[in-house]
């Protein structure tokens, strides 16, 4: 990890947070107590997952941006 570096860049940026976020949620989908609680169809959750990470690990606004809140 290089310190001088966000935890986003450190991560490996987009394809490194959005690699994380598809990793994950197929592990909480073969669990028989999470499973329950998310959609079946996953991936917008996945989509919206991905977006909120990118902005909290410091990808200057793309969950706002890109999430349509109808």
């Amino acid at each position: 990890m290089n310190p001088s570096l966000s935890i986003y860049d450190n991560l490996g940026g987009e394809k490194g947070v959005r690699a994380l976020v598809e990793a994950f949620y197929p592990i909480v989908q073969q669990n028989e107590q999470l499973a329950p609680l998310f959609p079946e169809d996953i991936q917008p959750v996945i989509d919206k997952q991905y977006m909120f990470l990118s902005q909290f690990l410091e990808d200057q606004g793309c969950f706002p941006r890109r999430l349509d809140t109808r």
